[in-house]
């Protein structure tokens, strides 16, 4: 597995978790796939951010640094959209 691989996983994880106490009547199959999709939005969301501060980043100093944050965060997100 991939850090972005595991990044993926564990922020869905997270906010699976999160989610899925919120519903509290998970045991229904179709409330667990809501739950999920749910938490990858969360995930995306919390994603952009991220990639939006690393873009100003690599903008403002334009270094190898930058340039592989940005690109590990495009790699997380793209990772979220394949769980």
């Amino acid at each position: 597995m991939t850090q972005e691989q595991g990044k993926a996983k564990e922020l869905v994880e997270k906010f699976f978790t999160m989610s899925l106490l919120y519903y509290q009547s998970a045991r229904n199959m179709k409330y667990i796939t809501m739950v999920k999709a749910d938490a990858k939005k969360c995930a995306k969301l919390c994603v952009d951010e991220l990639i939006k501060v690393s873009m100003t980043m690599h903008e403002r100093h334009n270094t190898p640094a930058t340039k592989l944050e940005l690109q590990y965060w495009n790699n997380v997100y793209n990772e979220i959209e394949k769980l």
